[in-house]
């Protein structure tokens, strides 16, 4: 039977927020972190009026921009995989958790390496019109994902990312759109409830990627229903006889 995964915005919006409600300070504590060395972190004030000064904040955000690319997608790769636990109700997901790919090198490096080819991509794609940037964003946005659970290298994880997206791609742009705006509406909110729509946001991508996962992704729980208990009749032969 064909599995028709549901990217409907409010189911993922509403599956985030259901993990959200249980564990907030960790899912935030984890888009903070993750969000600070993936982008949040970069940005200057513009110039002190002191050439020393200005020389020294230059010096600190290009380290910082060089540490990012480094540390950046582990980080967040790491972040995805515990959201992931979160949402099929792993209660033993730790903040430690985020830090995972740091514990193996080929996953640490397949990480980076996947971020600059992604990168790249983007770059080329945005370049032609902007269009094919947007519908590489859309369509590989599981790359990180794949080389945390499946363990494939960079260029594996980058295509099966595109072939599982196949035929999604414009569903997954309206829930770029939705999470876009979800953050916006956050960051207007006094800056303060973007700790809050980061994270919700971020738990709707990561079901997004389980609803293409499909039925390989569905929970294996035994349930009360799924145990087969033996017939009252069944008379058990004495194995002394």
């Amino acid at each position: 039977m064909d599995h028709s995964p549901n990217l409907s915005p409010e189911h993922l919006v509403v599956s985030g927020w259901d993990v959200f409600k249980r564990v907030p300070i960790l899912c935030m504590g984890m888009a903070v972190v993750a969000g600070f060395f993936n982008g949040g972190g970069g940005g200057g004030g513009g110039s002190t009026g002191n050439d020393k000064i200005d020389l020294i904040l230059l010096v600190v955000m290009l380290g910082l921009g060089c540490l990012s690319l480094i540390v950046g997608p582990p980080l967040k790769g790491g972040m995805q995989l515990a959201f992931a636990r979160l949402l099929r109700g792993d209660t033993t997901v730790t903040f430690g958790d985020m830090f995972k790919a740091f514990s193996d090198g080929q996953r640490f490096l397949n990480l980076v390496l996947a971020n600059f080819i992604l990168v790249g991509i983007f770059l080329v794609g945005f370049c032609l019109c902007i269009v094919p940037g947007v519908i590489a964003l859309c369509g590989l946005f599981p790359t990180y994902l794949l080389i945390m659970e499946d363990d494939l290298d960079a260029v594996e994880a980058i295509k099966k990312a595109w072939a599982m997206t196949d035929g999604h791609k414009g569903e997954i742009f309206l829930y770029g759109v939705v999470a876009f705006f979800l953050n916006l509406a956050g960051f207007l909110a006094c800056c303060i409830g973007i700790f809050v729509s980061a994270p919700v946001a971020e738990l709707g991508w990561v079901k997004m990627y389980m609803e293409l996962r499909g039925p390989d992704d569905e929970e294996d729980f035994a349930t009360e229903e799924d145990v087969v208990y033996p017939s009252d009749d069944l008379i058990l032969e004495d194995p002394l006889t």
